[in-house]
């Protein structure tokens, strides 16, 4: 059964970001840091201890909260999912580019999962709906973005 409240509230976080022309359906967990900031920790995300589901253990970045980070950002319906939910972002720690990118999640419950896997989870709408195509970005790829998302979860958003 489609979470309504929560797909609601993503698409208007997309639409306050698409106002900006700063949505892209296309880009996933996107962190553009500024020239001064060598790691997304200069950017104010938060450095943590996580294992591996090999076991091995890695210390990556989380993001939870927009209001925190002081760099651009840009992220899909599902990045967008995770942080409505309450939930983080991880972003590897041994980037050197000045753009840092995420597909993986941390869950209330500790557990780490792909984001678009948990964003469906969220949802519940399937793991490869057509709503985390890419292919729209902005106020003009808006529209025909959210007439997809009205015929694949049946949900009225205007």
């Amino acid at each position: 059964m489609v979470n309504e409240q929560l797909l609601r509230n993503v698409i208007k976080r997309i639409e306050r970001e698409a106002a900006d022309d700063g949505w892209n359906q296309d880009v996933w967990g996107h962190l553009d840091l500024k020239a001064d900031q060598a790691s997304p920790g200069d950017a104010g995300l938060e450095r943590k201890e996580f294992t591996n589901h090999f076991g091995t253990p890695f210390s990556a970045y989380t993001l939870s909260d927009m209001t925190s980070v002081s760099c651009g950002t840009s992220f899909c319906l599902a990045g967008h999912t995770i942080l409505e939910a309450g939930e983080s972002l991880i972003f590897s720690s041994d980037e050197d580019d000045a753009e840092v990118y995420s597909h993986l999640c941390l869950t209330q419950d500790g557990e780490i999962k792909h984001i678009q896997t948990r964003a469906a989870e969220l949802l519940g709408v399937p793991e490869f709906a057509n709503i985390f195509e890419p292919g729209y970005r902005g106020p003009e790829g808006l529209k025909a973005f959210k007439s997809v998302v009205e015929r694949e979860t049946g949900v009225k958003l205007d």
